[in-house]
């Protein structure tokens, strides 16, 4: 997913040339730090996208859950049946 930073290199490279990069070494620094932002910066599009992802996840998980409650519930009042019919 590309991601949406705000980020001008032209501003950025403007500054550094003012401070004493030459034009070369602005342009260099400006596509660095443009790469490195895109490839490293979560956006709120990959944060929406993660939680809708978890969500999903712990939905899942919830419901396995609750199967297993029920299978084992179904067992022990089975069992407690089972005990009950051959103590009496």
């Amino acid at each position: 997913m590309a991601s949406q930073v705000l980020f001008n290199p032209l501003t950025y490279i403007d500054r550094l040339v003012r401070g004493g990069f030459t034009q070369d070494q602005a342009r260099a620094s400006a596509e660095a730090l443009e790469a490195a932002l895109c490839e490293s910066v979560a956006t709120k599009a990959d944060l929406s996208e993660l939680e809708n992802r978890v969500r999903l996840e712990i939905s899942q998980s919830k419901h396995e859950i609750l199967r297993w409650v029920f299978a084992f519930n179904l067992g022990l009042v089975g069992a407690i049946f089972a005990i009950v019919k051959f103590t009496h």
